[in-house]
């Protein structure tokens, strides 16, 4: 079979095209240190890639909502500790008014504090995060506990979807954690009872309130316990999602980002094949002594 010029020379423009296209792919690779930048370029890997991207967008959304229940919990946290510092304070009242040696004045100056204290309590109960109450229930929006200490909150704790299995309560029901309503200590009642004991200047009624305020501080603190162990929870979850996105970032390097040394070896090896392919297109045109006889 005759092959003609014409034939062997749209061969050779072929082959400089795909040399020049090669050459081309190489240095943009090199370029921008990326070999996947649209799906003609590796289609499985651009569908495995944007699965991998949709996933670290879901770990993006659970961690918004870790930042979310750790603010609520701690905030939380802050509110039991004033409450354990203004009980043991109640309670070292209780210690001091107990002795023999105090009387009516001491007693009745006592229980103005108590008072206080008592309303510090109810504030305490009330505190918020943001726009939201912390011991409200579900009824975050009002405070749960009115000036005389009546709950108005509900008794239902709002959770926080971290994971698909895993939540977290980031509120705790006033009711139960100062009324008595989890069949715990009714402190705000206890308070009053000690300032009544008081400014009665009963002695007995006084040593009662240092059984009811041991009792009132252990409750709280188990509370923070809680709160403490849900902040635990968050944060182990928190660590799970950074180390699940470091490997989502890393399978997605592979697949889209070039190895810059192999990029550099085919910018060079492209380069020179395409100007091989030159050379010889221009050779071959090349009239020789034989051709012009």
């Amino acid at each position: 079979m005759r092959i003609s010029a014409s034939q062997t020379y749209r061969a050779q423009i072929e082959a400089m095209r795909r040399k020049g296209k090669d050459s081309f792919e190489a240095q943009k690779t090199a370029a921008t240190g990326r070999r996947l930048l649209t799906p003609s370029d590796d289609p499985a890997g651009m569908q495995r890639t944007n699965l991998l991207r949709a996933m670290r967008s879901d770990l993006e959304v659970g961690r918004k909502k870790i930042s979310i229940a750790n603010g609520e919990l701690n905030a939380s946290d802050h509110a039991l500790g004033s409450m354990t510092s203004a009980l043991s304070r109640l309670r070292e009242l209780a210690v001091q008014m107990a002795s023999d040696t105090m009387g009516a004045p001491e007693r009745n100056a006592a229980a103005a504090e108590v008072s206080q204290i008592r309303s510090t309590l109810i504030s305490l109960g009330n505190s918020k995060h943001g726009d939201k109450r912390l011991f409200a229930g579900q009824l975050t929006d009002t405070d749960p506990f009115q000036a005389d200490g009546t709950y108005v909150g509900n008794s239902v704790g709002v959770s926080v979807t971290l994971a698909d299995v895993t939540t977290v309560q980031v509120t705790i029901a006033g009711d139960q954690l100062l009324s008595g309503a989890s069949g715990g200590p009714d402190i705000l009642t206890d308070v009053d009872a000690f300032a009544t004991a008081l400014a009665a200047n009963d002695s007995v009624g006084i040593q009662q309130a240092l059984t009811d305020l041991d009792a009132a501080i252990e409750h709280v603190v188990d509370q923070r316990s809680l709160v403490g162990a849900r902040m635990n929870i968050a944060s182990r979850m928190d660590l799970h999602f950074d180390s699940a996105e470091i490997g989502l970032i890393e399978e997605i390097s592979e697949i889209e980002e070039a190895d810059p040394v192999q990029a550099f070896s085919d910018v060079i090896r492209t380069q020179q094949a395409f100007e091989q392919a030159m050379q010889v297109s221009v050779a071959s045109r090349t009239q020789n002594i034989f051709q012009m006889l």
